[in-house]
This record gives C-alpha cells, sequence and structure tokens, in this order.
C-alpha cells in the first residue's frame, strides 16, 4: 500500500477540524441502534475488555469518554465503582440512563461531546477510557 499525498489527506484532515467545533451528532439514533446491535453480537467488547483487564485491572473510578452502551466499560469497572459516562449520542445516552438501576455501578451519564464538557463538571476519577469509532 503506498502512503496517501497531502492532497487525499486534506478532506480527512478538514473534516476532523469542523468535528472539533460545535457540530450536531455524528450519529443519528438509527445508527446507533445500529451500532449498539452489532457491538452486542460481536466479540469485539469481551476481547478488548479482558485484554484492558489484564493490563489495567478493574476500577473503581472511570471517566469514559464515548462511552457509547458501556459494553467495554463494565467489564472492567469494580461493583459499586463510580462511573462517569460522557455519550454525544442521544440514543446511547438513554441506554446507559436505562439501565442505570440494573447495573451494580454508580453511573453519571452526560449527554454530550467531550469537547462541549467543561471540567468543572467533572470529578476526579482514578481511570480514563476514551473511544471513537
Amino acid at each position: 500500500m503506498k502512503p496517501a499525498t497531502s492532497t487525499e489527506l486534506k478532506p480527512i484532515a478538514s473534516a476532523a477540524l469542523h468535528l472539533a467545533g460545535n457540530t450536531p451528532q455524528i450519529w443519528d439514533d438509527q445508527q446507533a441502534a445500529y451500532y449498539l446491535k452489532g457491538i452486542e453480537q460481536s466479540d469485539y467488547a469481551e476481547k478488548l475488555g479482558n485484554t484492558l483487564l489484564e493490563l489495567v485491572g478493574k476500577q473503581a473510578q472511570l471517566l469514559d469518554i464515548g462511552a457509547g452502551a458501556g459494553t467495554v466499560s463494565r467489564r472492567i469497572l469494580e461493583n459499586n465503582a463510580q462511573w462517569t459516562a460522557i455519550e454525544p449520542n442521544a440514543f446511547l445516552a438513554d441506554y446507559l440512563t436505562a439501565h442505570q438501576s440494573i447495573w451494580p455501578f454508580q453511573l453519571n451519564v452526560i449527554q454530550q461531546s467531550w469537547q462541549q464538557t467543561a471540567s468543572d463538571d467533572l470529578a476526579v476519577h482514578d481511570a480514563s477510557l476514551a473511544a471513537n469509532t
């Protein structure tokens, strides 16, 4: 595979710069539902979660940026862990909130992008996880 030229990279760079600003959601609810169905039917969370568990162990406090449905994060959290999930998509944030009472964590869902989240709005956490597809 030959390396990309600077001309080929311009659309990617401009898209990344555009997304860093105040923009609408990247996924609509239908796309988020499709993502959720796919991730729950795959072994992605199990494999990645197990690898993270080996590397970092169980976490008592986690700042989860781009939490999605929390499929990876839940695998590395201790029971009663403090879990702050920053998720900009309304469908996925609602999914997290709907499961809040059945999961054994102290879950705080923040429905906005990490760029819109002021550091003053967040408690100090021992660990963070950031994911973006």
